[in-house]
């Protein structure tokens, strides 16, 4: 990650539910984060709570965490995951 880049990780409820297939959520995220990236970190992470895990359909595993790198970093993840473009 560079400088700048910004790291928002989510539990599954803002992202899938009865009404909101995966790939729809993630998206809905990075489109909310890119729209809201200038506002401070805790209205931004409110703001991925209000609008998209309201999609999802339901109210339970619901958390965010907005991390903005301020350095660069290299980061390894065990698993897969699907980057915002």
């Amino acid at each position: 990650m560079a400088r700048g880049d910004l790291l928002t990780l989510v539990a599954d409820g803002p992202a899938e539910g009865p009404r909101l297939p995966v790939d729809a959520g993630l998206a809905g995220i990075c489109d909310v984060t890119f729209r809201s990236r200038t506002a401070p970190l805790a209205d931004m992470a409110n703001t991925v709570m209000a609008q998209v895990g309201s999609l999802a359909g339901h109210v339970d595993d619901r958390a965010v965490l907005v991390d903005p790198r301020s350095y660069r970093v290299r980061l390894q993840l065990a698993r897969t995951v699907s980057p915002c473009k």
